[in-house]
């Protein structure tokens, strides 16, 4: 589905054009229909059989083989373990008694296979029938502890390169070629290539799978979308994150552990909902842990006004929370959102924006600039009329001609007069200006005068 032009601070994609989309969408839900228990687990053994098919393809390839060997025996195998291998491989290790027993169990199978995939190698240049044995016992040792559908992908993009590389290679690089799939594969060309072209199918097959699963929980992303909908990301963006929520669902998800998908999934797109919110909400993006924060202070004002009645102050809230008044202050500001002066007023309409319906208090008012430009003119007229010393001690005394008022020292300086005689020339030059023949020029501009 094509996405509309849209904007972070206001939606200016129309909410016509979003429902006349999100009606679109909805007649695509009509082939979506939930599975029944029964029909779900049919489709999952569908699947996990094709699983195993790949494994069965990929567990022949040395690389894949020295990839459980290196990997688990890093000093960081243990955090690794939860995307090596589903949830259903190790469900026992609940406590640390039971991850040292598994620690144990996983080093003596890690060294068999080691002693596998050197014998195979050994036995490349020799027979095929011992060749083939030692393959068989790889596959059937690995299957012990099945890989994650996240690896078997990742393995199978490896394989791809692979062949790109086989494929492209030109004379020169021919025997070069060769001699990499032998080292990492052991196997030659014309098997890597037949067991690769198993693989492709293999793949197909679960991708329409996998299709099938998505196509029966589209519903699910529906309603669990506005349950969210309410920012400034529209529904139908808000549907597309929580699709991707639910591939990310379908890849995580062991049907072994006897859940249903719906349950599982659920979290997963709510998780892409969150996320998807604190990333595009906000003009100016939040940390998600800054996003929990805000959540968590809206939460507990909310829960302090049902209870006492009225909205907590900081300082309330930070008894409540147990963080510093300074801290919730400094949140609440953060909390804040940014609002466009060129958004509409109105969802129905873009032509009432919002800078035309706001009044900027700090700005001048025209009228009164105006008023003050023809006073000043006047008054320049009127002070022309006095002596050439008087006009410029009123103009720097009063600052008229822009510059900054001088005080009755600065000037006796500057005209080598007494301060008592700038005051005096001062208060003449005023007299004058009183004068009825010149304060016509700028009565009209006082109430009092």
């Amino acid at each position: 589905m094509n996405d509309p032009e849209k904007s972070t601070a206001h939606p200016r994609r129309g909410i016509h054009g979003d429902i006349d989309s999100l009606k679109q969408y909805y007649k695509h839900l009509t082939d979506s229909e939930p599975l029944t228990p029964e029909a779900e687990r049919a489709l999952w053994d569908q699947m996990e059989a094709a699983t195993d098919r790949i494994r069965d393809i990929l567990y022949t390839f040395t690389f894949v083989q020295w990839e459980h060997i290196n990997t688990l025996r890093s000093p960081s195998a243990l955090t690794l373990l939860p995307d090596f291998f589903p949830p259903s491989t190790f469900p026992e290790t609940e406590s640390d008694r039971d991850m040292a027993a598994l620690t144990i169990k996983l080093q003596g199978w890690l060294q068999e296979l080691e002693d596998l995939s050197r014998k195979l190698k050994r036995a490349y240049n020799g027979k095929k029938s011992t060749v083939t044995a030692h393959r068989k016992k790889a596959v059937e040792l690995l299957k012990q502890y099945p890989a994650s559908r996240e690896k078997l992908q990742e393995w199978y993009d490896v394989v791809k390169v692979f062949r790109k590389s086989y494929l492209s290679s030109g004379d020169d690089l021919f025997a070069e070629t060769h001699m990499t799939l032998a080292e990492k594969l052991s196997m030659d060309a014309e098997e890597f290539l037949e067991k690769l072209a198993l693989l492709d199918r293999e793949f197909e097959k679960l991708e329409e799978l996998r299709q099938q699963v998505v196509t029966c929980n589209l519903r699910l992303v529906v309603s669990l979308a506005q349950h969210y909908h309410g920012s400034s990301i529209q529904l139908s963006d808000m549907i597309q994150e929580g699709n991707l929520g639910l591939l990310r669902a379908i890849d995580k998800f062991d049907y072994k552990l006897g859940h249903r998908f719906a349950t599982y999934a659920a979290w997963w797109v709510k998780q892409a909902l969150s996320r998807a919110i604190a990333n595009q909400s906000r003009v100016i993006r939040l940390p998600a842990h800054m996003i929990a924060s805000i959540v968590r202070i809206g939460k507990a004002e909310q829960d302090f006004l049902q209870r006492n009645g009225h909205m907590p102050t900081d300082q309330e809230l930070s008894a409540l929370l147990e963080l510093p008044r300074e801290r919730i202050s400094a949140i609440k500001k953060m909390a804040c959102q940014t609002i466009s002066l060129q958004a509409p007023s109105s969802d129905y309409t873009e032509k009432d924006l919002l800078e035309n319906l706001l009044c900027d208090n700090n700005a001048v008012d025209p009228t009164q600039q105006m008023t003050s430009r023809r006073l000043m003119e006047n008054l320049k007229k009127a002070i022309s009329n006095l002596p050439e010393r008087e006009q410029q001690i009123i103009r720097l005394r009063y600052g008229l001609d822009g510059c900054k008022p001088k005080t009755l020292i600065e000037l006796s300086t500057l005209f080598n007069l007494t301060r008592e005689r700038i005051r005096q020339i001062e208060q003449r030059a005023i007299r004058r200006l009183r004068n009825p023949n010149l304060e016509i020029c700028y009565q009209d501009y006082f109430f009092d005068h």
